[in-house]
C-alpha cells in the first residue's frame, strides 16, 4: 500500500485531464484550495470541480463580509470574486463546492477550518493546493534595503507562514487517507504547492 504523499513545490496549471487521472474515481476524493476566490487558486479549484472533487474553496473575500480588508485590492464592479462563487462555480462545473471565509494570517483559523472539513468528510483528504498569498499595497518592485519590515511580514505572514502551517495541519489526515487506499495503484494524496510573482 502507498502510504505516502507526493509534495510538488512548482508553478501549477491545473487543467482538467491531468487532474482526473489523479484518481481512479475522483468524485469521492477531495480537495482543498487556500486562495480559491482569485486568481491561480480559483482556476485550480474549478478545474478540480470539473474534474469531479469535493473542492474546499478556502479565501478570504466572502460575501458575508463587508468590505475590503486593509491589504485587499479593489476588483472591477460587478465581479464576484468570493469564495460562496467560486463554491458555485465549482457546482456548475460538475463537482461539488463549499466556500469558507478563512483568512490564513488569522492565527489558528486554517486548524479551525480543516477541522470542519476532516470532519465533515469522515477524515478524507487527498489533494491539498496552498495558493494564498498577500501583496502589500504599496510598490514591492523597488530595491529591497527601501522596504520596510511590513513589505515582508505581508509577504511571508500568508505567503510562507501559513503554507507551512496549512501543510503541517493537513498532512496527517493526508496520511490517513494514503492508509486507506483500496490498493497499491490508487494514486497518493497530493500536497501542491503555487509559486507565482504575481500571486
Amino acid at each position: 500500500m502507498r502510504k505516502e504523499i507526493l509534495l510538488f513545490g512548482v508553478l501549477v496549471l491545473a487543467s482538467a485531464r491531468g487532474l482526473s487521472m489523479m484518481a481512479t474515481t475522483p468524485s469521492n476524493r477531495v480537495a482543498v484550495v487556500t486562495g480559491a476566490s482569485r486568481g491561480i487558486g480559483r482556476g485550480i479549484a474549478l478545474e478540480l470541480g470539473k474534474a469531479g472533487y469535493t473542492v474546499y474553496a478556502l479565501g478570504r473575500s466572502s460575501r458575508s463580509r463587508k468590505g475590503l480588508l486593509n491589504d485587499q485590492r479593489q476588483v472591477a464592479e460587478g465581479l464576484d470574486l468570493t469564495v460562496e462563487s467560486a463554491a458555485e462555480a465549482i457546482n456548475e462545473s460538475g463537482g461539488r463546492g463549499y466556500g469558507i471565509q478563512v483568512d490564513l494570517a488569522e492565527e489558528g483559523a486554517i486548524e479551525k477550518a480543516l477541522t470542519k472539513i476532516t470532519e465533515a468528510e469522515g477524515g478524507r483528504l487527498d489533494v491539498l493546493v496552498c495558493s494564498a498569498y498577500s501583496t502589500p499595497l504599496s510598490n514591492i518592485k523597488g530595491e529591497f534595503w527601501t522596504q520596510g519590515m511590513d513589505m515582508w511580514d505581508t509577504l511571508n505572514g500568508v505567503g510562507l507562514r501559513s503554507v507551512y502551517e496549512t501543510c503541517r495541519l493537513a498532512a496527517p489526515y493526508m496520511i490517513e487517507t494514503a492508509k486507506q487506499a483500496p490498493d497499491d495503484n490508487a494514486a497518493p494524496p497530493l500536497i501542491c504547492l503555487v509559486s507565482s510573482f504575481g500571486g
